[in-house]
């Protein structure tokens, strides 16, 4: 049971009837997961009040995902779904205004508030297997991607799991959860990259190549978001994946209504 005596609810938690989980789940951990990859936590201190901003980003493909499966996996959590909006073309956002959210977060699950890019790590909390399969499902929905390479093949069906993090230690902690589970991953460290806008930054990335890491995962931890989930139904229909597709695209290629080795040519 989580100790709970020191969050605070403001007036519009009340309101709202917000509610806090007293014990750690397997939905929890999955949120966690998102958080890790897609969060972030504010805590704001304006002229007249302070303000508890709980935020989860990704691209704008992923809205309904967002609003079918993270928007009531909140709502089951918090009793609050947050509100989802567009924020650009590329950009969809759920944000959640709430005291005592941003303080479970921050003083019970050990997420640090502010930014995180560069020491965020995996929280104890989610690091026993029963916890660490639906966290890591979370993260991956987040921030993974799952890519097929030529390699030596006319078409793209080598898989590679992989992620880049800004925290060496996020990586490091990946990278030793999923040896425990069985998984082959390999890491390489210290790369410098540009970043979003262009500036060149470091980073760790964690690797899981190969059909065998990519069956096991899909058997032992799963997908919650389409993105990832299609591109594998796809490899496992036809044997390979083809690059540069949205998620329309794989939609209608799982529905027949696209030849996939179109997007080889």
């Amino acid at each position: 049971m989580f100790a709970l005596s020191g969050i605070e609810f403001s007036k519009g938690d009340l309101e709202r009837k917000i509610k806090i989980p007293d014990e750690m789940s397997e939905r929890l951990a999955e949120e966690i997961g998102i958080h890790v990859g897609d969060g972030s936590l504010g805590i704001y201190n304006l002229p007249n009040q302070t303000m508890w901003l709980y935020r989860i980003s990704g691209s704008l493909e992923e809205f309904d995902h967002y609003k079918e499966h993270i928007q009531k996996l909140l709502h089951s959590l918090f009793n609050c779904s947050g509100n989802l909006y567009i924020v650009d073309t590329n950009e969809c956002q759920i944000k959640i205004c709430s005291k005592a959210i941003a303080m479970f977060k921050r003083d019970v699950l050990k997420l640090p508030a502010g930014s995180k890019s560069k020491s965020i790590r995996i929280p104890e909390l989610v690091k026993p297997l029963r916890y660490a399969k639906p966290f890591l499902r979370g993260l991956a929905d987040s921030d993974f991607s799952f890519t097929f390479k030529k390699k030596h093949w006319d078409v793209h069906k080598y898989p590679v799991i992989q992620a880049a993090f800004a925290s060496k230690a996020l990586v490091d902690d990946l990278h030793q959860i999923l040896l425990k589970m069985n998984f082959k991953p390999y890491t390489c460290m210290n790369i410098t990259a540009p970043d979003g806008k262009g500036n060149p930054h470091q980073i760790h990335c964690l690797y899981l190549p190969g059909k065998e890491n990519l069956i096991k995962w899909a058997r032992e931890i799963g997908f919650s978001s389409p993105i990832s989930e299609t591109k594998f139904s796809i490899w496992k229909k036809f044997g390979f994946c083809p690059p540069l597709t949205t998620l329309k695209d794989r939609i209608k290629i799982l529905n027949d209504k696209i030849d996939p080795i179109n997007f080889e040519k």
